[in-house]
């Protein structure tokens, strides 16, 4: 019910009882008015009756004292006719008064005495005959006793009338005091209830107003009363109440909003834009901060991997596990920052020495380098850590680009490493930019492209296949080597680019020598294991073969031991048993300086094991490394695998090497990489100058 209805209502029924209440009045008053006059038109009546009698009785009484005085002779017919005259009007007026009521007046009493009083006249003026004749004062006793009762009938109608006009006159009275009263007592509850309901409504209005004044002020749960009340009031409170649920949950939502902008959702770490903003604030000159601190860039190693092997969410909790990490690993005055993807940013407050910055970075690459448990499946990342000291004059994007060179460089030696920035890693990063920068352009330019080392075997001469190694012709720095370049080319994001280019002058290349008619069995290529993962090398790898008319097992692909360090279920693994599947050769490279174990070995049954250049190079003068060689070849032939050494730089290493049971070479002995014309022209010279049958020259060894 609203507050109108709640107070115009009551007022409405009281304003209708004092009408009721009036109006009955009114009526009950003009009802005893109307009862009074009837009552005074009776009285009257009465009177006048009365007063008719009295005159009768005195006319009578005044025509018999004539007649019995005989002062007049009138006839008896004429006595008896007054005589039936004055007993008629009488009777009529007696009559009447009867029929009024009489309002307790002894009408027969009168009726009695005037007829006692007539019969004695009538006797006494001889008009009845009887025995007794009445004296004068008899008739005059029944006359006189005659009009007092006319006259006390009178008095007493006249007081009956002023009796009851004062009772009706009180009652009048008394009904106009309780009308009166009755009104004032609903005037004045009207006004009660009206200054009630305005105290209380005033009372839910300054409740509301106290509410409001909280809630502006930050009180969000001070939520006003009434709010069950179905009035106006009720849907005051009500929207008071909704209006400070939105503000709170604007409030909460710039707390959220202001919380995302300067903290990351995923690990709760400090973002960029706060990490900057307290990077200004520290090297700020007006604010005499800490003089001295670090800062150090952690990059994570094989997150990628992670990501794409076992998930966004796996890598999801790597981030998060990392940040916690980092957490446990600083100090409450230290603030850790996430700056994109799986780069960290820390911020070692009053740390003065590299030392010291040192010693954090290690214990971090530790922390993150501890496996760890998802979903049962095992995880297990690196980092890497750049270190910068902050120096005077220096702002905070120059300091966290500092740490980005120095973890630039740190993952350039290796993964797990951290590395100080100086003014030499400075340099040697601008080197590594340059580098970069004339590499994409090589890319684009077709400075990169695949030579060819031939593979031979030892005893009969011939050329059982040739390894597509990357060479990049430079324009100023001339011919660069693979370890010059190739690092930095994973590093950035261009091994699958150099790759393809790769593959495809490979491939090419088999296909021009066979239309050549020179005889190379097979092409090696070499990938990674980054470049094993998904399957868009294996498509282009198919595309390249198809396209030049090749068979797969025309392509040997040469993998580290690394690669088949793990499950059947790793994706890089998997892709190897898959191109396998489809005819490509599969090639171990570099055996003996990696993982491998006998049983991966028969797992994936290799076409070829290249045994490392270490084993090889001096074997013809160190017995020890002879005898390691002896069972590396040992284990090929009982895995019934195919071996062949690398390095071959030398006749002596050569012929010892066919004499511990190894044939196949790959080396300088032979030859150096070349390029595809040069390639040409020295499988020429070898097929028509009939060398093919130069072992005959190992017999002069």
């Amino acid at each position: 019910m609203s507050v109108r209805k709640k107070i115009i209502g009551p007022i409405s029924i009281l304003i209708c009882v004092g009408l009721l209440t009036t109006g009955w009045i009114s009526i009950t008053s003009l009802r005893a008015n109307k009862e009074m006059l009837k009552r005074y038109d009776t009285v009257h009546a009465e009177v006048e009756l009365l007063r008719s009698a009295l005159q009768r009785i005195a006319s009578l009484e005044s025509f018999g004292e004539r007649v019995l005085s005989y002062n007049s002779v009138i006839s008896r017919q004429d006595i008896r006719a007054n005589l039936a005259d004055f007993s008629s009007g009488v009777a009529q007026d007696l009559t009447a008064l009867e029929a009024l009521g009489g309002h307790d007046l002894d009408v027969p009493e009168l009726r009695k005495a005037i007829a006692n009083w007539i019969a004695s006249l009538s006797v006494a003026l001889a008009v009845s005959p009887s025995r007794e004749i009445p004296t004068s004062s008899e008739l005059k006793k029944l006359a006189l006793n005659a009009r007092v009762l006319a006259e006390e009938m009178n008095n007493q109608a006249l007081a009956a009338a002023e009796e009851f006009g004062s009772a009706s006159s009180d009652r009048l009275s008394s009904q106009l005091a309780l009308a009166f009263v009755l009104m004032a007592i609903v005037l004045c509850s009207a006004c009660g209830f009206v200054l009630w309901r305005g105290v209380w409504l005033a009372n839910a209005m300054r409740r509301l107003a106290v509410s409001m004044e909280r809630i502006r002020g930050g009180e969000y749960g001070a939520l006003p009363a009434n709010q069950d009340s179905p009035d106006e009031v009720g849907e005051i409170a009500r929207g008071v109440a909704a209006f400070s649920e939105t503000l709170q949950d604007l409030s909460d939502a710039k707390s959220r909003i202001e919380h995302m902008a300067l903290n990351d959702e995923l690990t709760g770490l400090a973002n960029r834009t706060r990490l900057i903003t307290y990077l200004q604030w520290l090297l700020d000159p007006d604010l005499n901060n800490t003089p001295h601190f670090a800062v150090l860039h952690v990059d994570l190693d094989r997150f990628k991997e992670v990501n794409d092997t076992y998930g966004h969410s796996a890598g999801d909790a790597v981030l998060r596990m990392v940040g916690g990490a980092l957490i446990n690993v600083i100090r409450e005055d230290d603030l850790a920052a996430r700056t994109g993807g799986d780069e960290f940013v820390i911020v070692l407050n009053s740390c003065a020495d590299q030392n010291s910055a040192a010693s954090v970075a290690q214990r971090i690459i530790d922390e993150v380098s501890k496996p760890f448990t998802f979903d049962k499946d095992r995880l297990r990342v690196g980092a890497s850590v750049g270190i910068a000291m902050s120096r005077q004059g220096i702002d905070a994007d120059r300091l966290v680009a500092n740490a980005d060179i120095a973890l630039y460089l740190a993952k350039g030696a290796g993964r797990g490493q951290y590395c100080h920035y100086t003014s030499k890693t400075g340099s040697e990063f601008a080197r590594r930019s340059s580098l970069l920068r004339d590499m994409k352009q090589a890319l684009e330019n077709g400075q990169i492209l695949a030579h060819f080392q031939p593979q031979v075997d030892g005893i009969t001469g011939g050329v059982i296949g040739v390894e597509a190694l990357a060479r990049w012709d430079h324009p100023t720095r001339g011919l660069l080597a693979p370890g010059q370049f190739l690092g930095l080319a994973a590093e950035s994001g261009l091994g699958d680019v150099l790759a393809q280019v790769i593959m495809r002058d490979a491939v090419s290349a088999l296909a021009r020598l066979r239309k050549a008619r020179l005889d190379v069995p097979s092409v090696s290529i070499n990938l990674s294991a980054r470049q094993l993962r998904g399957k868009t090398i294996m498509q282009s790898l198919d595309s390249f073969v198809s396209d030049a008319g090749l068979q797969p097992s025309d392509v040997a692909i040469e993998i580290l031991e690394s690669v088949l360090f793990g499950e059947e279920s790793d994706e890089e693994f998997a892709n190897v048993l898959e191109m396998q599947s489809r005819g490509y050769r599969i090639e171990l490279d570099d055996f003996g300086t990696g993982h491998a174990s006998i049983s991966t070995l028969r797992k994936v049954n290799v076409d070829r094991v290249k045994i490392d250049r270490t084993f090889v190079h001096g074997v013809s003068e160190d017995i020890e490394q002879e005898r390691l060689m002896r069972a590396l070849v040992e284990l090929c032939k009982n895995l019934e695998v195919e071996c062949l050494a690398e390095g071959v730089e030398t006749l002596a290493d050569q012929s010892k090497l066919i004499s511990i049971g190894c044939r196949n070479f790959q080396g300088f002995v032979f030859a150096e990489p070349m390029n595809l014309q040069t390639l040409e022209a020295w499988l020429c010279k070898r097929q028509y100058s009939g060398q093919v049958g130069f072992a005959a020259s190992l017999s002069k060894l």
